[in-house]
């Protein structure tokens, strides 16, 4: 990708995302093109794209751009949710993002289901409490809205039942407060339009 990102600067873009996709040798089921469809694939190339794109495994970002954001936060000691916060906080410097479906990488890693599910327990328990801290709009970009105590979407009350079994009683109670009012908030500025 960094051989791509040299054209990015005349274009006015600052961070240039390539796709990932999975290695040929393991084996094609609905694990494996559920995670090859949550990339920048089918963007066309050289168009701007949203933060929530971003994937430091195949990126190119400026160092300067890197050093003015304070890199990754290391608090996120788990899988899950470093790419997209640092994604949010260059986009929040004002980072222009581009795709570059060229620029492509293998990923060799095969997860289970179960390795997947125990992965975004762990994230749900250990990372979740934190970026809702930092960042309430992720609690809508990451779909956690949908747990506020009014949602009525099967989908919400599954993930809430699945969130209550897994995370401390306190750090649950206050992310729900949180998301509930996140909706709440996004609610009230649709109404406004």
């Amino acid at each position: 990708v960094h051989a791509y990102a040299k054209r990015l600067d005349p274009l006015g873009y600052d961070v240039g995302i390539g796709d990932v996709r999975v290695h040929p040798d393991i084996p094609r089921d609905r694990l494996t093109r559920y995670c090859e469809a949550r990339n920048v694939r089918g963007a066309e190339s050289g168009r701007p794209i949203p933060y929530r794109y971003f994937a430091a495994g195949n990126a190119a970002v400026p160092a300067w751009l890197l050093q003015k954001v304070g890199g990754f936060d290391e608090r996120l000691r788990v899988w899950g949710g470093e790419d997209t916060e640092l994604g949010l906080r260059l986009e929040q410097a004002g980072a222009a993002f581009v795709s570059i479906p060229d620029a492509r990488v293998l990923h060799v890693q095969r997860r289970t289901v179960e390795g997947l599910w125990e992965a975004y327990r762990v994230f749900a328990r250990d990372s979740m409490p934190i970026l809702f801290d930092k960042h309430s709009e992720l609690v809508t970009a990451f779909h956690a809205d949908v747990l506020g105590p009014r949602s009525i979407s099967p989908r919400g009350h599954w993930l809430r039942r699945f969130l209550i079994r897994t995370a401390t009683r306190p750090t649950l109670a206050a992310m729900l407060r949180r998301m509930e009012a996140s909706a709440r908030s996004s609610r009230r500025r649709l109404a406004a339009r």
